[in-house]
């Protein structure tokens, strides 16, 4: 999950810029080698990365998304995120969801790093998450929430058109609640909401923490 930001003039490591994204050095790399996110390479032949340029990178991820408009302390009702890249997969059951769950605060993120951002801010009580997604994928997304202790009481519903057994092995050991095959029927949405009681418009959401 994406950490604290550095001070503005200061450099960070490629580690430090991965922790502070949510993502993994590798990803970082291949990032700054890219140009994706400017980079100087030390005497020693590491990558270094300017605060002020990773802080700038961060921003313009998250403008224009619905992270900026998100503020978990006023959503009285449930929080839920859909992530998937592709949008007909992604706004069919965040359409859903503004029917039949007009209280709640639904989240869409496009990958798995918009994802790990998402839950910070949104920390929400349900996920529905696709596997395949450029950079991160939803398997290492769903393995980075289980690891966190402020998303514990998040359930996560694994939703992909390509499931696998070894895929779901792994899905399992991670303690994913659902495993879903693409598409999702809308009944079965409504009935995971109600068992979940994430429909209500008044009193304490099931799973929810302080």
């Amino acid at each position: 999950m994406p950490s604290d930001p550095p001070q503005p003039d200061t450099f960070v490591s490629t580690q430090g810029a991965a922790k502070r994204c949510g993502v993994s050095r590798r990803t970082m790399l291949r990032w700054v080698s890219a140009g994706v996110i400017p980079g100087l390479r030390s005497a020693g032949g590491r990558w270094r990365i300017r605060a002020r340029d990773l802080e700038t990178y961060l921003a313009e991820r998250t403008t224009g998304s619905d992270l900026r408009a998100i503020d978990r302390s006023a959503a009285s009702g449930a929080r839920i995120v859909v992530v998937d890249d592709d949008v007909v997969h992604a706004e069919a059951p965040e359409a859903l969801l503004r029917v039949v769950a007009p209280q709640a605060t639904v989240g869409v993120a496009r990958d798995g790093f918009d994802a790990g951002l998402l839950f910070g801010v949104l920390r929400p009580h349900l996920v529905f998450l696709d596997i395949e997604m450029p950079e991160l994928d939803g398997i290492e997304v769903a393995r980075r929430a289980r690891a966190s202790e402020t998303l514990e009481h998040m359930a996560i519903v694994v939703v992909s058109g390509r499931l696998t057994p070894e895929r779901e092995e792994v899905l399992r050991g991670l303690g994913i609640d659902r495993i879903w095959q693409k598409p999702i029927e809308p009944p079965r949405i409504v009935a995971l909401l109600d068992e979940l009681g994430l429909r209500k418009t008044t009193g304490v959401i099931s799973g929810e923490r302080a």
